[in-house]
């Protein structure tokens, strides 16, 4: 079961995620829209925005249970050792129903409130969004937002895809990097082995030398990226990294593609690489 932690700084080289801070009076609507696989775990912290004495705290959250399902709500840890109570329902229809009241003495605070915990239960192409039809916190009218991959965001819209049996995010940390994951793939290919300061120790979950090995090995034919019948470093390796890199063009192209590369353009080359992401995501305000 996977597990995506999202209070990490997740920064794709290829669809950076800006962080949007939904404010007070911000009139757009910030949107995340994402990929999620059956099976998966997923985390959303609902924060706070503004620095104000808490003596409670009314939610709504909604969802479709036929695509996500209510499992957890943690509160947060300073919360908790200040005497503050979670009460929560998971299980009416559609809906998390949360409130945060304080037992003894209020204290100030803004940022994460809770952590809620969502199994993904849908079947593929399945989609549902998740919204606060209620987040009732004194006279405020917005007083927070959802945070999810370090975005603080209003709404979710989460859609169900088939597995990949492959991606790019080799230390499994949620984020494809050109300077953790790439390098690692260009290190196995043009060494044979992996050079551990590019392995994030902190957030990823795939870490062990031997394991990431293991998956970069597997994972082999994928990695051809420019579809000449074998992997290199010196061909497949780097144009992986200059398109981690940000580089397009005669950049992308130049001294990477010869006779031997049936995708030898550079619309089939990122396709091929973009076909390797483990998700789609964006952000988009109206």
């Amino acid at each position: 079961m996977f597990k995506k932690d999202i209070q990490m700084s997740i920064l794709f080289k290829s669809f950076i995620l800006v962080g949007l801070y939904a404010s007070i009076s911000a009139a757009n609507v910030y949107t995340l829209e994402t990929d999620v696989t059956k099976g998966e775990t997923i985390e959303i912290s609902i924060n706070l925005s503004i620095a104000d004495i808490i003596e409670g705290i009314d939610m709504v959250v909604e969802f479709d249970e036929n695509v996500i399902d209510a499992k957890d709500a943690i509160l947060d840890e300073r919360l908790k050792n200040n005497s503050y109570q979670l009460i929560s329902n998971l299980k009416k229809d559609n809906q998390a129903l949360l409130t945060v009241f304080s037992k003894d003495e209020p204290i100030i605070k803004t940022g994460r409130i809770l952590t809620l915990s969502f199994g993904v239960v849908g079947q593929a192409y399945r989609s549902t969004t998740v919204f606060f039809r209620e987040y009732t916190f004194k006279q405020y009218s917005k007083p927070g937002s959802f945070c999810f991959y370090g975005n603080y965001i209003d709404e979710i819209q989460l859609s169900v895809v088939p597995q990949k049996t492959f991606n790019l995010d080799i230390d499994q940390n949620y984020q494809v990097d050109a300077l953790s994951d790439g390098l690692m793939i260009m290190h196995y290919l043009s060494q044979g082995n992996i050079n551990e300061n590019t392995i994030d120790f902190v957030n990823g979950t795939r870490v062990f030398e031997n394991e990431i090995i293991a998956y970069i090995e597997k994972g082999l034919s994928n990695l051809d990226i420019d579809c000449s019948g074998s992997t290199e470093a010196d061909k497949d390796g780097k144009l992986l990294l200059l398109y981690l890199f940000q580089f397009t063009g005669d950049h992308l192209l130049e001294n990477t593609v010869d006779e031997k590369s049936v995708c030898n353009t550079e619309e089939r080359i990122i396709q091929n690489i973009e076909n390797l992401l483990p998700y789609r995501m964006s952000v988009r305000s109206y």
